[in-house]
């Protein structure tokens, strides 16, 4: 589930009214109807103030955040291979295999 609706879904099952939750945030109304539409995202610090909130780790949220961060757009930036790789993997006719074999080395890197 993007973003986007997964605020909508928690704001509604903590019944919360959309005014209400942007006074609670900090942001306007129009604020988290964009938000909530997935025509606006949130800056880390207004996505740590909606997973507070909305009572939900910081990390779930963040999770669902597709944008890359600025450390990820520095690196891709800084690393030339890493930007002909991914122009790669995108035209690639495997692309979805070759995903699943990254995202698994990934998690056996995180998890010794």
């Amino acid at each position: 589930m993007p973003l986007g609706p997964r605020i909508r879904e928690r704001r509604l099952e903590l019944g919360l009214s959309l005014r209400e939750f942007a006074r609670r945030v900090g942001v306007s109304p129009p604020f988290v109807t964009d938000l909530e539409a997935g025509r606006r995202n949130p800056s880390a610090e207004i996505l740590g103030r909606i997973a507070a909130v909305l009572d939900l780790p910081g990390s779930e949220l963040e999770s669902l955040d597709t944008r890359l961060t600025p450390e990820v757009r520095r690196w891709v930036e800084s690393e030339p291979e890493v930007g002909r790789l991914l122009r790669r993997l995108k035209r690639s006719p495997r692309r979805d295999e070759m995903l699943r074999r990254l995202r698994r080395m990934v998690d056996e890197e995180q998890d010794p």
